[in-house]
């Protein structure tokens, strides 16, 4: 169901790092998007505030 979502487009902006990771390596994660993007430093970068928003 959560695939079927992506591929609609209908993934919730508030989920957006976890649709990623689903959509790329085949996993959800359980953290929030927001505490999830600590683990995956290509969401977050120190140099780049407007990737926050």
């Amino acid at each position: 169901m959560l695939r079927e979502l992506v591929r609609e487009g209908r993934d919730p902006v508030y989920g957006r790092v976890r649709f990623a990771v689903l959509e790329f390596l085949g996993y959800f994660g359980i953290e929030s998007s927001e505490h999830f993007a600590d683990y995956v430093p290509w969401f977050i970068k120190c140099d780049r505030s407007d990737l926050i928003e």
